[in-house]
């Protein structure tokens, strides 16, 4: 009877290569998911219409969330990003900021969220927020300016308690009025009057009064979706967004800027720069 003599060094040799081939693909992908191309989820509304979450729901399961991916290299290589991209950055209220425990501060490190928004001013230009009419009490006025945190018709400051819309704002760069095709619907900035005074409040007022020139290594970023995103009109290092001036987020905390849209296939397709 013949017997077949078998080569274990041969098949040792296989599988270290094979080994090997994979080890280096996996490194090969951490090296390109972290210094050239990263995968995101959109989530919330705050991008719409540009970037879609039906659901409102970033899971597995959800598949109406656009998918995009974001490049990295330029944030690398300190390539500063134009007014008219979609960046993503390090949420200015993340607890990584806050956090001195080094092992807490890892975890919070891994797991910390991304915002994703609109670059609209770049360092050095001025920003304003204007709107066309002032609506007060339902009444419309044309004539009307804003003075610290008060609001003068026909030259009077305005006195007593108020609900107060400025309709049809636009962003102002350098004094001329942004064209921007993008946004959702018109956007209109709601606010109260208290005795006289401008009151603030979570569905809109802080950016009655914008009039800021953006420091350098910093960004002003706006939500397509202006009535409903949370963005530069509303960080505030007085409300823990350590990593902001006046609104503006740190070129330092920026992850990526979206480029490509791979789902859902009806939007496949670049995200080109608009301005």
């Amino acid at each position: 009877m013949d017997k077949t003599t078998v080569n274990s060094e041969g098949i040792n040799e296989e599988k270290d290569g094979w080994f090997g081939s994979i080890l280096i693909a996996l490194i090969a992908a951490i090296i390109l998911r972290i210094f050239v191309f990263a995968p995101t989820i959109v989530v919330g509304p705050s991008m719409e219409p540009t970037l879609q979450d039906p659901k409102m729901a970033a899971t597995i399961l959800n598949l109406d969330n656009d998918r995009l991916i974001a490049e990295r290299l330029s944030y690398f290589l300190n390539i500063k990003p134009k007014r008219g991209d979609i960046v993503t950055f390090t949420e200015p209220h993340s607890p990584f900021y806050q956090e001195s425990n080094p092992a807490k501060k890892m975890v919070y490190f891994f797991t910390k969220r991304d915002y994703i928004k609109r670059v609209i001013g770049v360092e050095g230009e001025q920003v304003q927020l204007k709107g066309e009419t002032i609506k007060i009490d339902g009444q419309t006025f044309y004539n009307f300016d804003i003075d610290g945190d008060k609001i003068l018709i026909n030259g009077e400051p305005l006195t007593g308690d108020h609900t107060v819309v400025m309709e049809n704002a636009s962003v102002h760069l350098n004094g001329e009025r942004l064209k921007e095709d993008y946004i959702k619907e018109p956007w209109n900035i709601r606010l109260s009057i208290e005795d006289g005074r401008v009151r603030s409040s979570n569905s809109g007022g802080e950016d009655i009064n914008v009039d800021i020139t953006v420091p350098k290594g910093y960004i002003y970023v706006l939500g397509d979706n202006r009535n409903n995103s949370s963005d530069s009109r509303k960080f505030s290092q007085q409300k823990g967004d350590v990593t902001t001036i006046n609104g503006c987020i740190s070129l330092k905390e920026m992850s990526g800027r979206a480029i490509f849209r791979f789902w859902p296939f009806d939007r496949f397709g670049t995200l080109g720069t608009m301005k």
